[in-house]
Parts: C-alpha cells; structure tokens; sequence
C-alpha cells in the first residue's frame, strides 16, 4: 500500500540527482506515469544538517552510526585534504566535527558506514588504499580520541574492494564482505578479478576468509554487509548469480565459514540484484530490497521466511511511491521498515519511506528536482533516534562544489508526520514458480 505524506516543494530545499548504478541512471529520464495525483498533505520537517563543500567531505556513500555520545559519525567517499574520503562526526543540531581525512596510503574511498564495536572503538572499510600491497583496499579502527589504525590490508586472494559495513559477531569478531577478489570469474565494478569473500576479522587485525564466492550457483559480487540472525548465523547478498538472469542470491554463512544459498532471483517478480543489507523481524525472517525486477520492474521489497520461502511484500512502480531501491531497510521502533528509493516520487529524484511487514507503504518524503543537476541519492540505509526522527545522508547536495556540479552530499534528520492515503500494493510469492497477486486499492483516511 502506498501512504503520501509530504510533497517537497521546489522553494522548500533543493537537491542534485545521480544514482550509484547505470541502470538506475538511464531511470531518471523516465515520465512519471501518475503526476496527477497531487494532494494537499500535512507538513514534514526535514533539517539539513550538514551539507559537504569537498575540503570537509564529499558523496557519503555510507550512512549514519549512533556513537551512543550524543553525536552521529559516518564517512564520504571523496573529498577531505586528499581527496580519498573522510570520517566525521554531527549532532542532531548540526554541529559538525571532521576527524579523519584519508591519504590514500592508509586507505581510500570509505564506501560503507561505520561499526561500533563492544570495545567502544569504531571499525570500517575502505575499497583502495596501499598501492603497495596491489590497492585492494584495507579494514580500520578509529578510537572515540580520533587515533587511526589500519588494521589490514587486502591482498586479493582473501578478497579486494571491500564496500559494506561490518558487523560484530557474538566471539567479538567483526564479519564482513569483499565485493571482488578470491576466486571465480566476476566482472565487478572495479577491474579487481575475483567473485569476492566473506571474510572474519579480530579487533587486533587477524584476518580469516570464510568463504570465496566462484560465481556459480553460490552467486558472487557480495557488494552488501552481513547480518547477524537471532541462530547466530550470518545472512547477506551478492549481485551475481549464476543462470541466464545473473541477478543474484540471498545466503547464510555460519561463523565457521558453512555456506547454504537460500534463494536466486530471477528477475521477475521476486526481484534482480538485492544491493542493501538485509535486516531480521522479531519472528526471524529476514527483509530486503532489490534495485530491479517485481512486478513493474522498478524494484521490491521481499521477505525471506525462516524456511527459505521469498514473498515480495511490495513491488515498486516507479511512480509517487518511488523505484530502484539501492538502500537496505531499517527496522524501527515501532516495528515498521524504512528505507529509501532511487527515482520516483513527485520529481523523480526518490522518496523516503515507511512499509509493513504487510506491505502497507508510507511515502514519508519526496525529494525535489531542481534545474542545477538533478535530486538527491541516498545509497545507504536510514537510522532512527529515540523520538522516532530519521537520519541519512545523500550522495549530492544543491550547491556545486571542487567534486561534482549536483554538490558534494548532505546530512539531514526528517520528523515524519502521520497523515494521508493508502493504495494497497504487491503480495506476491517470488521465486521461479511465483504467480503475480496484483490488486490496486484506494483508501483515503
């Protein structure tokens, strides 16, 4: 179901648009097939935080983490001294800190977000970094005093351009994903050669590969994190697959390194390459979004049963609702899911919206289009404070800086409202024997 809630007008705050994958790019020429449906809707309150000029940062790619400080720490991908990316730290009132700008010795481009671990340490990723060492990217610690630590440094075989964010397992471990490297013939999004790994990792620095992907029927191209489930085992996605689709699995890894595929996409109605992580509902199914694919063809949103059965719960239009889901979901407080789109909305440039675990969805905000560059990308998952308030960043900002016209990304926080109307959307089973359920309702409130 669909839910309008805000319409951002032109005057109110503008934005850039480009999205992370090319096939999502050419999708920003397309007519929105339902700009009639324009109504009156109750005021939204989205604060700009933070917006990137290119010395202070530039496209985070990452989201937000809560430093449990009072503050909210995430990285960018460009920008800082050296151009290769930085860390830093804002508040809900925008009060905003650089802590580390990348050399490109260190590490490069930091693409996922940042993980707190137990020892009240920060941890991430970069793709590249050390040239010397073949530039396949490293893992690093960053103190809460600011002291900076590579702690390792990919090699190839044991995996290469690392983009998500860790995740810390029940030893202390953290557990993450190299989207290339390993074994395995996958042609990534770098020239790194490789179908990837899932790989474990001690606060200390000693490394373990889990798991090489060959890019046969175990899928490869892991570019999202890992999950940890409530049976301790580990759960993420890759792009690739193997069949004619090519469009990518869902599996879980135990600690160990056992491997299992639960589920391959075939590009229809469940869905083509799932790019977010994953995220599990108290009643141990797991939720995800995949960029393409569903009934429209513009993306879903699926659940994956504890048995291994995949339903797309929402199937994306492109239109008011949005289209080309890159982020993973967020589980809220008040256990709804939130997540973002890529196109759609009233401008085309995405939305931000709240879903069900029925698939009732909630467009809480529609960013606008501006004639500068475009709208507004947010290729990470949301965060949501105590008060219910969300926080994310977008890959582009209004105002053109050194690293691109449509800006360099911004920081905001968005108090949703409560208020509008409902179109029922997709239920639908995926798989190879999935059978479309498309029925359309109005409801107005």
């Amino acid at each position: 179901m669909l839910h309008i809630l805000h319409l951002l007008k032109k005057n109110d705050m503008k934005f850039s648009h480009s999205l992370t994958m090319a096939s999502i790019v050419s999708s920003v020429l397309l007519t929105l097939s339902s700009t009639a449906l324009v109504f009156p809707l109750s005021a939204q309150t989205l604060t700009i935080l933070q917006e990137f000029v290119g010395s202070d940062g530039a496209q985070p790619a990452s989201g937000l983490v809560d430093g449990r400080d009072g503050r909210f720490y995430g990285t960018t991908q460009h920008g800082g001294a050296s151009g290769n990316g930085t860390i830093y730290s804002v508040t809900s009132a925008g009060e905003f800190a650089s802590l580390y700008s990348f050399s490109g010795a260190e590490g490069a481009l930091p693409y996922g977000a940042l993980t707190l671990a137990n020892d009240g340490n920060f941890y991430g990723t970069t793709i590249f970094g050390n040239s010397t060492s073949g530039n396949f990217g490293t893992i690093y610690r960053l103190t809460p005093t600011g002291q900076f630590t590579t702690i390792y440094t990919f090699a190839g075989a044991d995996g290469a351009n690392p983009k998500a964010p860790l995740v810390q397992g029940a030893d202390g471990s953290l557990y993450g994903t190299a989207e290339a490297g390993g074994e395995g013939d996958c042609q990534g999004s770098t020239s790194t050669p490789g179908c990837g790994t899932v790989f474990r990792i001690a606060p200390g620095g000693r490394n373990l590969t889990l798991y090489r992907f060959k890019g046969e029927d175990d899928g490869g191209r892991p570019i999202a994190g890992l999950v940890r489930g409530s049976d301790g085992n580990f759960y993420g996605t890759t792009l690739r697959s193997e069949g004619p689709c090519d469009c990518g699995t869902v599996y879980r890894i135990s600690p160990h390194g056992n491997f299992t595929l639960l589920h391959t996409f075939t590009g229809g109605i469940d869905g083509a390459f799932p790019t977010g992580e994953l995220v599990q509902a108290p009643d141990g199914s797991l939720y995800g979004v995949t960029s393409t694919g569903g009934a429209s063809g513009f993306g879903t949103v699926f659940r994956l049963s504890k048995r291994g059965k995949l339903t797309t719960v929402y199937a994306f239009t492109g239109g008011f609702e949005g289209g080309n889901p890159t982020a993973g979901l967020t589980r809220g407080k008040d256990g709804y899911f939130y997540g973002s789109t890529g196109i759609g909305g009233s401008n085309n440039a995405g939305t931000i919206y709240r879903i069900t675990p029925k698939g009732v969805l909630s467009v809480l905000y529609m960013f606008a289009f501006n004639s500068a560059a475009g709208g507004s990308t947010l290729p990470s998952r949301l965060i949501q404070d105590d008060k219910g308030d969300l926080y994310g960043a977008t890959f582009f900002g209004d105002q053109p800086c050194s690293f691109s016209p449509a800006g360099c990304g911004t920081v905001f926080r968005l108090t949703p409202a409560t208020v509008g109307f409902e179109v029922a959307g997709h239920s639908e089973v995926g798989g190879k024997t999935a059978r479309e359920k498309n029925k359309v309702l109005d409801k107005f409130r």
